[in-house]
């Protein structure tokens, strides 16, 4: 039930509250809430509420994408029930790894792919093959070094190799 005095959700009957369940399992992907929100394809402002708890009632709308992207229910994501262990075969900390390392791999990508698109808008003799093979390389070095974002140095330095 809300306390309508203060418009906040109240502490569940298990002492969690939302932003701290919220908080763990964006922490259980070593993703920042900036990561998540693109991941999830939410408006960061809207997460940022819950996380800090500024949120007034959130909508069944703004949870259960949240609660879907992680595999558990809107009590479990709320606090009114327990998160599965890891010995549970739907846990949910078996499908957000595997999706974590697959969002993750499309921001590079797409990083490179801006760092290139500006390098090309510097040069009129590129060709879509050139172009397509340096962002090719980048994200493959990138990828590589264990990146997060395009290494803006080797991209520079690999398309002027290429296209000179």
């Amino acid at each position: 039930m809300t306390n309508y005095a203060t418009n906040k959700s109240p502490t569940t009957a298990k002492g969690i509250k939302l932003h701290y369940v919220l908080h763990e399992l964006i922490a259980s992907l070593n993703m920042n809430l900036t990561e998540f929100a693109k991941a999830l394809d939410m408006p960061y402002p809207t997460l940022h509420q819950l996380i800090k708890d500024e949120f007034t009632i959130p909508k069944v709308t703004t949870l259960r994408p949240i609660a879907k992207y992680f595999n558990i229910t809107i009590d479990q994501l709320i606090g009114d029930a327990p998160l599965p262990t890891n010995k549970d075969t739907s846990t949910i900390y078996k499908a957000p790894h595997e999706s974590r390392v697959v969002i993750q791999d499309i921001l590079l990508f797409t990083d490179c792919a801006h760092v290139v698109t500006e390098l090309l808008n510097s040069s009129n003799n590129t060709t879509l093959s050139d172009a397509l093979n340096i962002i090719r390389e980048l994200y493959l070095f990138s990828s590589s070094k264990k990146l997060k974002r395009a290494d803006k140095d080797f991209a520079a330095w690999y398309f002027n190799r290429s296209t000179n």
